[in-house]
């Protein structure tokens, strides 16, 4: 009997190969144990973080049984553990994981479950089939279509992928949630796809859409947007008219500003065959300014002022004014010089800051709208909705500002020492950030659920907030926690943070919160 040899040369491929297998073998056992003790365990776990922690557990681990052992846990109420789902669905790189999360999406039954799968192949970018994630451009919830739309806009961002022409009629969605999302991704492609869309959104009932038009119209260069865009600015108002101010300077080259009439007497002038420049001609234009002027000195022309508060303007007319009033601000300003001729009735924090917001509360225009929000451990609204600012509800707003107090300050020390803690209302001084925040987004419920509310659709444009002390109570006081979910929040609702902080605080919270919301940080000092 013979046997085959391999020739000397093969042996050690072969060894290598053979080793090859036993470790994959190895490592597919490992992967089935850990996959099978995250099942045991899981339930187990009451708290939240330790169920996040057995989440983020699986994260590196691949193929078909991590997808179906997480898939279910999608519908958590827990933000942060669909964010770990999430974050662990996301981070597969063999195909048959990608494979495996694939299916599971085409059979996927509930909303959160969608959900969760579209924002993973979103995250990472998986090339699974246009047709599976074109499906759900239809789907009946609209939070299930706007993440369908992000999803193809990441994975297949190339006009020859056919995305384009996939997402362009879902800037006509029933939603305007949808409608903005399409017109960003849109943008962010430089798609003229957008254009024509954009024209007709301009006049859109949802403020956040003529937003995202207004933008699109911008960054996506065409003459034709010029005309509809000084005819919308005739009858638009506040933060809008800034935003088509830029947008019509980075169309033309000139800096009329927020001037409706000398952008219509411009365009009657120019006559119907007016053609934008081009890039090189707008960037000539442009330059010339920059040497007479200097770059980073330009702002908007007749900026048409809405409010002024800690010295922040805004061309709002759609402002929430939130101050703390938590036990801290009872402490006394130590930069004294700087507020000393400000007519204050005492040093205190709080005395200041009440001063400072009815002095801008009276200065408001009549076509103002605001609302005022007070907060320490619990919140402290003064309307349940804007008001106009009129005479009426001008001074009743002063005399409401003038009735705050530092709630479980200093003052109440005696109190404590003498073991009478509750009449203090210590509990009650405590800063509640994170609630106050998410108030003025109108977001006070699960994260996970805001996809699929109406709560994003709100009146105000623009917050100012003001605060002197590090977080200490809420659903989230770790600044960082604070800030991821007021911006997951935002990413709707587009509204305009302006932040300032008095006090001995740390102050690279409040200037992220601002900087990432498109605000303005002030730090009046200690």
């Amino acid at each position: 009997m013979s046997y085959f040899r391999p020739p000397r040369a093969l042996l050690p491929l072969l060894a290598f190969l053979g080793f090859l297998l036993v470790a994959t073998a190895s490592a597919a056992a490992q992967n089935d144990d850990i996959v099978r003790d995250f099942k045991k365990y899981y339930t187990k776990f009451k708290d939240t973080p330790s169920r996040r922690e057995a989440v983020l557990s699986l994260k590196g681990e691949e193929g078909p049984e991590v997808v179906e052992a997480l898939v279910p846990l999608l519908k958590e109420p827990e933000p942060v553990i669909v964010d770990a789902i999430i974050e662990v669905l996301a981070g597969f790189t063999s195909e048959d994981s990608k494979a495996a999360l694939g299916l599971a999406l085409e059979k996927a039954g509930s909303a959160e479950q969608k959900a969760g799968l579209l924002q993973a192949t979103r995250n990472g970018k998986y090339k699974l089939p246009i047709k599976t994630l074109g499906a759900f451009l239809g789907d009946k919830d609209w939070g299930i279509r706007r993440y369908a739309v992000q999803a193809l806009a990441a994975c297949y961002p190339e006009a020859a992928d056919g995305t384009h022409e996939l997402l362009a009629p879902l800037c006509r969605d029933g939603e305007p949630a949808v409608r903005a999302e399409a017109l960003e991704r849109l943008t962010a492609f430089k798609s003229p796809l957008v254009v024509a869309p954009a024209i007709a959104l301009l006049g859109d009932g949802v403020w956040q859409v003529r937003l995202a038009a207004i933008r699109a119209l911008h960054q996506v260069r065409r003459t034709e947007s010029v005309a509809p865009l000084v005819a919308r600015m005739q009858v638009e108002e506040g933060r809008l008219v800034e935003e088509m101010a830029f947008a019509l300077r980075n169309l033309t080259g000139r800096e009329f500003g927020m001037d409706p009439p000398m952008w219509k007497q411009f365009l009657a002038e120019e006559g119907p065959g007016y053609q934008i420049p081009t890039e090189a001609g707008l960037q000539f234009l442009l330059g010339k300014r920059d040497l007479s002027t200097g770059k980073s000195t330009w702002k908007v022309e007749n900026a048409q002022v809405g409010a002024v508060f800690g010295g922040i303007e805004t061309t709002s007319r759609s402002i929430i004014f939130i101050i703390d009033q938590s036990g801290s601000m009872e402490a006394e300003v130590v930069n004294r010089e700087r507020y000393k001729d400000g007519g204050y009735p005492s040093m205190m924090r709080i005395d200041i800051v009440k001063t400072e917001l009815q002095r801008t509360i009276e200065r408001l225009e009549p076509n103002v709208n605001f609302n005022i929000l007070a907060f320490a451990s619990e919140l402290n609204q003064w309307k349940k909705n804007l008001v106009a600012a009129n005479l009426i509800n001008k001074t009743a707003a002063k005399e409401w500002i003038g009735r705050l107090e530092a709630i479980g300050g200093n003052s109440k020390s005696d109190l404590v020492e003498a073991g009478l803690g509750g009449a203090a209302n210590i509990s009650a001084g405590k800063t509640n950030t994170y609630g106050a925040l998410m108030w003025s987004l109108n977001a006070m419920g699960p994260r996970t659920k805001d996809a699929f509310s109406k709560n994003y659709q709100i009146a105000a444009d623009t917050v100012f907030f003001l605060s002197d002390g590090r977080p200490t109570v809420g659903d989230f006081v770790e600044p960082d926690d604070i800030l991821r979910e007021f911006l997951e929040a935002n990413e709707l609702r587009q509204v305009v943070l302006h932040t300032l902080a008095i006090g001995e605080f740390e102050k690279d919270f409040m200037k992220s919160l601002a900087e990432k919301s498109g605000g303005v940080f002030v730090d009046l000092g200690h």
